[in-house]
């Protein structure tokens, strides 16, 4: 009987980039009711961080939760 593969193995084939961003919008709220906003951020010069769960209406200049982008495959 094979191995059931592991959540990130399943994540890592299943999800591009993109998609693995809208996953993470959409579960990042539920980790916590105390977020004020989630926000995706993304492009060139976001240090690897995609989405921020905001703890205060003072967004970046409050206390924050960042959540990294899914790593690209290498092959």
């Amino acid at each position: 009987m094979a191995a059931m593969p592991t959540p990130k193995q399943i994540v890592s084939v299943s999800y591009d980039p993109d998609t693995f961003e809208e996953f993470v919008k959409e579960w990042v709220p539920a980790l916590s009711t105390k977020y004020t906003l989630v926000e995706r951020h993304g492009g060139s010069g976001d240090h690897g961080i995609d989405m921020v769960g905001y703890l205060s209406p003072q967004r970046l200049e409050g206390e924050r939760h960042n959540y990294p982008r899914k790593p690209s495959s290498t092959a």
